[in-house]
């Protein structure tokens, strides 16, 4: 027969750790998005951070900053001459 209180004492010796592990892996996951943003030298990693620590907490709000953070910003384009002729395809 095994004894439940035993048993249960080793949870309760293990559980600090448990909770310590769940935690840690917690915050990596919710400032995935700044990590992603640094890692690219993002142009507006703060503000990829604030959006992440102010409203990562919602899932929406985490799933915007991982968007702004993965996908590729618009390249500025030179200006052009308007006496350039554009060649028709």
């Amino acid at each position: 027969m095994v004894d439940w209180l035993e048993l249960g004492g080793d949870l309760l010796e293990w559980l600090p750790w448990i909770f310590l592990m769940f935690l840690l892996t917690w915050l990596v996951a919710y400032f995935i998005p700044l990590v992603i943003a640094l890692v690219n030298n993002h142009p507006h990693k703060v503000g990829v951070a604030l959006l992440n620590l102010l409203t990562g907490w919602t899932v929406l709000g985490w799933w915007a900053a991982l968007a702004w953070a993965v996908l590729p910003l618009t390249a500025r384009r030179a200006p052009v001459d308007p006496r350039e002729e554009v060649p028709l395809a």
